[in-house]
C-alpha cells in the first residue's frame, strides 16, 4: 500500500506555512517536514564558545547546575527575611534552568565546526532544516538536515544527525474507536504497527497507527507527556509533524 498526502496543517488556531508529506511503502512510514532554525540567543552568554565550541557549552552547563545547587544549600540557610529568600531562590533557579537548557545545545554546537577552515562554532544556518522520520516494524529514526554557511570563510555545508532526539519502539494497546481522517467512517480499529516514541528534551511523544477497516487508510494519532507528568499521556490529535 502506498499512501501520500501533502497539506498545510492547522495548529493552535492558525494556519502553518510548513508543509509536510506522508509516504507509505507497505508497513514503512516516512514523514518529511520543515523544522525551525535553532534560536542561538542563549549561547551569547557562554564564555569561550568561539574557541572551545561544544566543550565550552558543556562546561558552562555543568558549572551552572553545580554552582546553583551548592549556592542554594549555602545561601538559603543563611538568609532570614522573606524577600531575600525569594530573590536568592529566583537567582538560583534561573542559573540552574540556564544550565539545563544549555545541555540541549551541546550536540548542536558540536556540528557547527567548519570542515574547511576548522574553526569551532563557525557555521550559521541559512534556511529552515528538513526533518525526516522513518518508521518501520522494528525501528524508528529521526534525521535533521541543517544547512550552513561558515561566517569566517563562506564555506557551504549541510549536516544530518538526530541531534538530541532519542527514539524507540513502544507496545500496541487494545483496539479503540477511531473516526477515519479520510473516509469519515467510525469503527473499532487495531493498531496497524508498533507505535513510535521519541524524546525531545523533557517531553516524550508517542505516535500510534490505526488502519481503517473500510478504506484501509492509516490514521496517525499522537500522544505526549512530560517528565513532570510521569505516565500521564495527553492526546495531541493527528499532526504528524509532532512539534512540541
Amino acid at each position: 500500500m502506498t499512501q501520500t498526502a501533502v497539506e498545510t496543517q492547522i495548529k493552535n488556531g492558525e494556519k502553518s506555512d510548513k508543509d509536510y508529506s506522508i509516504e507509505w511503502f507497505e508497513n514503512i512510514c516516512i514523514i518529511r517536514y520543515k523544522g525551525e532554525m535553532k534560536d542561538r540567543k542563549i549561547l551569547r552568554f557562554v564564555p569561550f564558545i568561539n574557541t572551545l565550541g561544544e566543550i565550552g557549552v558543556l562546561v558552562t552547563a555543568c558549572l551552572s547546575v553545580i554552582i546553583s545547587y551548592f549556592s542554594g544549600i549555602i545561601l538559603l540557610e543563611s538568609v532570614s527575611d522573606v524577600w531575600s529568600t525569594v530573590l536568592v531562590s529566583a537567582s538560583i533557579f534561573c542559573l540552574f534552568f540556564y544550565g539545563i537548557i544549555l545541555f540541549s545545545y551541546v550536540k548542536y554546537v558540536g556540528i557547527t565546526g567548519c570542515k574547511n577552515c576548522h574553526k569551532v562554532y563557525a557555521y550559521e544556518e541559512t534556511k529552515n532544516p528538513d526533518i525526516k522520520e522513518v518508521s518501520t516494524e522494528k525501528s524508528y529514526k529521526v534525521t535533521i538536515t541543517r544547512y550552513w554557511k561558515c561566517k569566517y570563510c563562506g564555506y557551504i555545508d549541510r549536516t544530518e544527525s538526530p541531534e538530541n532526539i532519542g527514539t524507540n519502539k513502544g507496545k500496541r494497546k487494545k483496539p479503540r474507536e477511531i473516526t477515519c481522517q479520510k473516509c469519515g467512517e467510525s469503527g473499532l480499529c487495531f493498531e496497524y504497527k508498533d507505535p513510535d516514541i521519541k524524546f525531545v528534551e523533557e517531553v516524550s511523544i508517542r505516535i500510534r497507527y490505526y488502519r481503517c477497516e473500510y478504506c484501509k487508510n492509516v490514521n496517525i494519532e499522537v500522544e505526549k507527556t512530560s517528565a513532570s507528568e510521569g505516565s500521564n499521556w495527553e492526546s495531541c490529535g493527528s499532526d504528524p509533524r509532532l512539534q512540541v
